[in-house]
């Protein structure tokens, strides 16, 4: 089997309408595929994909009136766990670190990407959006390479 990265990876939202708000306005990745699952007992799933480039793709589901999925979760992958923030995480690559730079001093970013650090080896922007997940760093590609 020839290995190409993942089709896609799956999250949970409270909030797609949020969701998409910072995927799309803030990180500017483009909506593919937008649907409705209808689930047979009852209720529906809002289901949105995105494209994050390299053929891949990011989806996320949110559950409405689904009999036994509560109204109210914890969608954040870590503290369901009770592992630090961090632990489970994805990372976006960035053009350059002023790309990423750009991206954090953008007006609709203002409130969603919170904190920047650099480790050493590539400059990260961590983001808590929408309980989805605790944590996205978005990488250099060139301080990605120097580590190889």
């Amino acid at each position: 089997m020839t290995h190409r990265g993942f089709s896609h990876i799956g999250l949970s939202t409270l909030d797609l309408d949020k969701t998409r708000e910072f995927y799309e306005g803030v990180l500017g990745f483009k909506p593919v595929v937008a649907d409705t699952i209808k689930i047979e007992e009852g209720g529906y799933l809002r289901h949105l994909f995105f494209d994050v480039g390299r053929d891949q793709l990011i989806a996320f589901m949110e559950p409405n009136g689904v009999p036994d999925v509560p109204a109210n979760y914890d969608a954040g992958i870590n503290r369901g766990l009770g592992v630090p923030a961090g632990f489970y995480h994805f990372a976006f690559e960035a053009d350059s670190p002023a790309a990423l730079a750009a991206t954090r001093c953008a007006p609709k970013a203002s409130k969603s990407l919170i904190s920047s650090t650099t480790n050493g080896l590539s400059r990260s922007t961590s983001k808590i959006p929408t309980a989805c997940h605790s944590n996205i760093a978005a990488w250099s590609a060139t301080d990605r390479r120097a580590t190889r």
